[in-house]
């Protein structure tokens, strides 16, 4: 085994205990926590799209918390448009047609298995 393999393992077990000690604490104190403990491929596809946005202190609606930055992603902004508009845009909705056929946005690679990623990355792919 590699030093680099040895550091690499060491690392995802020190994340582990450590997501392991949030999740205990997290319980004891009564608070709702859930840590995604798995990347997304073809048969786990991200459901943020469909389920839920996230929106930054000036309005901008962006896919999710880990995107979180209307200058990689934003789909309008709520003092220019409603809610709703923005949620049934054709943006969010190709953006959702993508996740659905595996044809991700780049902003997502963070999110997806390395070797989901290798196989379905394109040279381009979906910038807002």
């Amino acid at each position: 085994m590699t030093v680099r393999k040895r550091i690499e393992e060491l690392e995802v077990e020190h994340l582990q205990i450590l997501m392991n000690d949030l999740e205990e604490y997290a319980k004891a104190v009564g608070m709702n926590l859930s840590i995604q403990h798995e990347l997304y491929d073809e048969q786990n596809q991200c459901p943020w799209p469909w389920l839920g946005t996230f929106i930054d202190v000036t309005g901008n609606v962006i896919p999710c918390c880990r995107v979180a930055n209307a200058d990689i992603c934003s789909f309008g902004n709520l003092k220019e448009q409603s809610f709703d508009e923005i949620w049934k845009s054709d943006g969010y909705n190709h953006l959702r047609e993508q996740i659905r056929t595996n044809d991700i946005p780049v902003f997502c690679d963070s999110c997806y298995k390395a070797d989901f990623i290798k196989t379905h990355g394109k040279e381009e792919r979906f910038q807002n």
